[in-house]
């Protein structure tokens, strides 16, 4: 389990749904996760999938106009 407190801040905790997905843009890895536990500003966080491989953003080619 995570100390998810340390990466989401105490203000975040309770919105966060049962179950949801992190994504590590640096690392193009996303895993799927799920609430395990609360107890008042913390919660643990299990693993529901392994560490998967995304596609990096599709970035736009930012051209000067031609006037």
């Amino acid at each position: 389990m995570w100390p998810a407190r340390r990466f989401l801040g105490e203000d975040n905790i309770n919105d966060l749904p049962e179950q949801f997905t992190i994504v590590f843009q640096i690392d193009r890895v996303a895993v799927d996760r799920e609430i395990a536990w609360r107890r008042g500003s913390e919660l643990g966080i299990k693993f529901t999938s392994p560490a998967r491989t995304i596609q990096p953003p599709k970035r736009k080619l930012i051209t000067k106009s031609k006037k």
